[in-house]
C-alpha cells in the first residue's frame, strides 16, 4: 500500500494554495482521508493504463470529479 506521504504530495502539488488546509484536513477528517485516497488511487491508474482508451476516459471522468470534490472540501473554509 502507497504512503500517506504519498497520497498528501500529489494532492498538494495539485492543489498548492491549500496545501495547509489539505493536511488539516487529512490529519482531522476520515471522510477528506478517503477521497484522498480514491484520487490518488485514480491517479495510479491513469498513469498505468494510459493506451485503453474506454476504460482511461472513466477514469479521466472520475479524477475530474473527484478534483472537484477535494476542492469543494478544502475551499469551503476558506
Amino acid at each position: 500500500m502507497e504512503s500517506v506521504n504519498a497520497h498528501l504530495a500529489l494532492i498538494k502539488d495539485k492543489f498548492q494554495p491549500f496545501s495547509g488546509k489539505i493536511q488539516e484536513l487529512y490529519d482531522t477528517d476520515p471522510d477528506f482521508q478517503s477521497l484522498c485516497a480514491d484520487y490518488f488511487l485514480c491517479m495510479k491508474f491513469l498513469s498505468r493504463h494510459e493506451n485503453q482508451s474506454g476504460l482511461l476516459q472513466e477514469y479521466v471522468e472520475l479524477s475530474e470529479v473527484l478534483e472537484t470534490d477535494i476542492y469543494m472540501f478544502v475551499s469551503q473554509t476558506y
